[in-house]
């Protein structure tokens, strides 16, 4: 599979990576945290689900819990701050917790040369000392004050053929029976289908369809008691069998592992 399902290990984590070649994110992925995306050199689009954002220094990205992303571009430089659940649970209450995931309706903010050099001091400090939530409420705080001073059309959807159809799939998923059926949804070929989603992502539309589904399948095997073969079928696999051999091939579990490994 071209698709990643990652799991963060802690609650709170800050990972640094400086790419001097650039180029495509080999994998769409997704992560079971919050991940905020800090841009400080380099310019990157960022495909998140079926929105587009142009990412350059100083720009911050917001992706939430299970939404596939990928991005290209340039040589880059870029702070990852992820976290999740359980660590706004212990520190903060649930309006609070409410106004600060707002942030992550926005996808994407702009902050100041000023803003931008105060929040790479604080993600050090938060490094340091991830049990710090004053720290955190200050990132926090200082992304609300920078919303409150952009733009509201820094984020867009791509108007073009892509966009459609990724906003397509996003929706329908579960009633694509064929990529011929789909390519008609939009008046071109199969092959043409096939090569501008492979072009635009890295990955086949295909893989991309099948990754939606398994999301979907995920949710079912920790949240309901369905067999096996119910979810298979609701989440539109051929069969069972199918269903759970890509999904050992996807997780490196079976969907019965994967469910008991939950429950635990």
């Amino acid at each position: 599979m071209e698709i990643l399902f990652q799991d963060v290990e802690r609650d709170l984590q800050i990972d640094y990576m400086c790419n001097t070649r650039g180029g495509h994110m080999p994998l769409i992925h997704s992560h079971s945290a919050y991940e905020i995306y800090i841009s400080e050199s380099g310019e990157r689009t960022y495909i998140i689900d079926d929105t587009i954002i142009e990412l350059s220094a100083h720009d911050v990205a917001f992706i939430k819990p299970h939404e596939l992303h990928t991005t290209d571009g340039s040589a880059y430089s870029r702070h990852l701050l992820y976290f999740k659940e359980t660590y706004l649970n212990r520190f903060f209450t649930t309006e609070a917790k409410m106004q600060l995931l707002t942030l992550f309706q926005q996808k994407k903010l702009s902050l100041t040369a000023d803003e931008h050099t105060e929040l790479l001091k604080l993600l050090r400090t938060l490094s340091a000392k991830p049990d710090d939530f004053l720290v955190f409420c200050r990132i926090m705080q200082l992304f609300l004050h920078a919303r409150a001073n952009i733009p509201t059309d820094t984020v867009r959807r791509k108007s073009n053929l892509f966009s459609a159809i990724m906003e397509y799939v996003a929706n329908h998923y579960l009633e694509i029976e064929s990529l011929d059926t789909l390519a008609a949804q939009f008046y071109i070929t199969k092959s043409h289908l096939c090569r501008l989603f492979k072009k635009e992502t890295s990955v086949t539309i295909v893989t991309y369809i099948n990754t939606q589904k398994l999301q979907l399948a995920r949710e079912q095997l920790k949240l309901s008691k369905k067999s096996i073969a119910q979810i298979a079928s609701e989440c539109n696999f051929n069969s069972s069998m199918y269903f759970c051999k890509l999904f050992k091939e996807t997780l490196g579990l079976t969907p019965t592992e994967y469910r008991k490994q939950m429950q635990n």
